[in-house]
């Protein structure tokens, strides 16, 4: 199975995955980045932190960046309030 390296890039600079995962592939890789990225967007949402730029990059055992999670495109943000 490959590995792969989700490196996770924020407004507080990049934090390195050194030990990488297994995953059948890129897809599922992926999918990984998409829970991971959901679970930080949770705790920044609870801090009050902004929610803008980050970004998990999936990087093949190469070191090559073959994928990109944007935080941003796994989210759909709407008013939480009604205009009367």
């Amino acid at each position: 199975m490959p590995r792969y390296f989700l490196h996770i890039r924020d407004r507080d600079g990049f934090t390195e995955d050194v030990e990488g995962a297994e995953f059948d592939g890129l897809a599922q890789a992926v999918a990984a980045a998409i829970v991971g990225a959901r679970d930080i967007l949770a705790e920044q949402i609870e801090e009050g932190r902004p929610l803008d730029g980050d970004r998990i990059e999936i990087c093949d055992a190469a070191g090559d960046l073959v994928e990109t999670v944007k935080f941003a495109d796994i989210v759909e943000i709407k008013p939480s309030f009604r205009q009367y």
